[in-house]
Parts: C-alpha cells; structure tokens; sequence
C-alpha cells in the first residue's frame, strides 16, 4: 500500500497526468467554449463563401445569382442576417438566424446531406470541410442580431 501512494504522489507530482502537448491559443477556451464551435482560422465571407459558393455564377455578384444571392462581394452579413430565402423552393426560411446555425438555411444547405428544402450546397461540388462548415457555423453563432 505504500509502495502504491508513493507512486501516486510522485506520478502527479512529476506531471504525469497534465496536457499531453500545449495548447496553441488558450485564449480561446477562456469562455468556456463548447465542442460544437469550431476555431476558425480564415475569414468565412472571404475565405470560404466567396471561394466556395460562387461557382460558374451561382450566388456571385452577377446578374444571373442563384435565388439572387450574392455570396461573394463584401458584406455577406448584411444580406443573409435575418433575410428569408427568395427561392421558390425554400421561400420565407430565415437565411441567417443570428446566433442560432442550427436554425440558419445557409448552413443547413452547407451542412446537411439533405437538407429542409433544395439541394446540398455547393451544387456539383464537394461539400465544404468539416472545418469550413465549423466555421460557417462559428460566423453565424457569432454574428450580431
């Protein structure tokens, strides 16, 4: 039994159960942070949207936009943030939900394998990373009402 506290004591003493490497940016568990947000590095307007969602013309800055949504020029908040969907089939569902992804058509059609209305987004394309979707999500749960 002593040999068994000994090498307890000397196993927390001498670190064996603390962090396995350290930690990149602790700042960001500072709050508490949940499994479910993502940490996104890139800008998800520019870095993921604009990239992602312009395709041939689809959700581009031209004439021609998919459900006349512009995904790609500046400002990408202001024209989903509490916005209903103008497509036929998904017409009068929340765009964006401030703070709320889950209730968000946007990351429903780029999160989902069949999502509430229409089809996956991008349309003939991979669907976007698990981490650009986090970050989709992170944008949205942080977006301001």
């Amino acid at each position: 039994m002593h040999l068994l506290r000994t090498v307890l004591v000397s196993s927390l003493a001498g670190g064996a159960f603390a962090c396995a490497a350290p930690l990149d940016d602790p700042a960001r568990f500072l709050d508490g942070g949940t499994a479910s947000q993502a940490y996104c590095e890139v800008d998800p307007e520019a870095d993921i949207l604009a990239v992602k969602c312009a395709g041939s013309v689809c959700h581009s800055a031209s004439d021609q936009k998919a459900a006349g949504l512009d995904l790609v020029s500046p400002g990408v908040a202001d024209r989903v943030r509490n916005i209903a969907s103008a497509s036929a089939e998904c017409g009068g569902s929340m765009l964006v939900v401030p703070g709320d992804p889950t209730a968000s058509l946007l990351f429903k059609k780029v999160s989902m394998d069949t999502p509430p209305c229409g089809s996956r987004m991008p349309l003939a394309q991979e669907p976007l990373s698990q981490d650009d979707t986090g970050c989709v999500a992170s944008w949205i749960q942080e977006m301001s009402p």
